[in-house]
Formats: structure tokens, C-alpha cells, sequence
């Protein structure tokens, strides 16, 4: 990948990718210099092994935006620049549909982001558990508007105590329906 930033350095220095292939995860970042009168290259790679597809790309620019590729084939060069996927959040509320993201980063400690796409103004239930299927917390339980919404998780119970290492669920529960994802907390 060679990623062309156009909020913050058109280099893209500082920005993190990260590439899921196959169930296994890689992450790379695009770094200004490491040593003594060097440079390493700005163009990311990755060793994927068989895999025939990378099945998603999540790019993490410098400043606060960040993109998510799908279906990614292998074995290529490509010019991604941070605006080239933003007409997304362009799209009017009522042509969303309901959506789930991964929450980024991943894994993380102690601080993530989990965000989702919804059709309606409608109300909203976000929930995390652990594998054992016991509420660890409650971020929200509200009405939220149509389009993209964000929570923020800071790896903490419903009675602010900081929760261990591991591998929690999250749900969100809507009008429109309900979705799972998995998120991992390292500390």
C-alpha cells in the first residue's frame, strides 16, 4: 500500500494498517525514520502467505480519520488516499443501512472506539459481555440520530472498575435489529 494523507502529512507518516487475512491479523505503520541517517521505505507491505484475499483492510490516518477496505486481493500495489473512501459519510441518512464496525483499534488497551451506521433516528442499545455471556457494562441506552454514531469504551465495568485482558462481545441491539462483534482488551 502507499497511502497519500491529505489531513495531516501527505506522506502519511503515523498512519497505522492493520490487514485480517485469513484469521490472522498484521498490523504495519508508516514510520518517518528509525535510524542514524535513514529512512525506511513509505510504502507498506505485507506477508500473507496463501492467502488469495485479504479479507479487511483498516487504515488508521494521522489525525482522526480512518478507513476500512473489504475483500482486498492479494498480490498488488495500490495508492490509497484518505479521501478516496469518505463519500460514504456523504450518503444521506436514509440510504444507511444498519451497520456494525469493528471496533478500532483492535486489540486495544484500555481505550476503543466502537462505531455503527443507523437508518432511523431510533432507540439504542450498545452492550458489552464476557465470553461467559455476563454484562460486563452498558454504554448506551438512548434515541441516536440517523447515520454514524460512535461510543467510546474505556475498558471499564458498570461500576468503573477496569475489566482484565481477554476477549469481550459486544452487541448492539436497535429497532432495525442486532449485531455481534468480538474485540480484544491486551494489557
Amino acid at each position: 500500500l502507499d497511502l497519500v494523507a491529505n489531513q495531516a502529512n501527505t506522506a502519511a507518516i503515523g498512519a497505522r494498517v492493520r490487514a485480517v487475512a485469513g484469521g490472522v491479523s498484521q498490523i504495519r505503520e508508516v514510520d518517518g525514520g528509525s535510524g542514524f541517517l535513514s529512512q525506511p521505505s513509505l510504502t507498506i507491505e505485507f506477508g500473507l502467505g496463501a492467502a488469495t484475499m485479504v479479507d479487511t483492510l483498516y487504515i488508521d490516518w494521522p489525525g482522526d480519520s480512518w478507513q476500512v477496505m473489504f475483500d482486498v486481493a492479494v498480490d498488488q500495489r495500490i495508492t490509497v488516499t484518505e479521501d478516496d473512501m469518505t463519500a460514504v459519510g456523504d450518503l444521506l441518512p436514509q440510504q444507511r443501512a444498519l451497520a456494525l464496525y469493528q471496533n478500532h483499534p483492535n486489540p486495544f488497551n484500555p481505550i476503543t472506539t466502537i462505531r455503527f451506521d443507523l437508518p432511523t433516528e431510533q432507540k439504542v442499545s450498545l452492550k458489552i459481555y464476557a465470553l461467559d455471556g455476563s454484562l460486563v457494562a452498558e454504554l448506551t441506552n438512548q434515541v441516536l440520530p440517523a447515520g454514524r454514531n460512535e461510543v467510546v469504551w474505556r475498558g471499564r465495568d458498570s461500576q468503573g472498575r477496569s475489566v482484565g485482558s481477554g476477549v469481550y462481545l459486544y452487541r448492539l441491539h436497535t429497532e432495525d435489529g442486532i449485531r455481534n462483534k468480538r474485540m480484544l482488551l491486551l494489557k
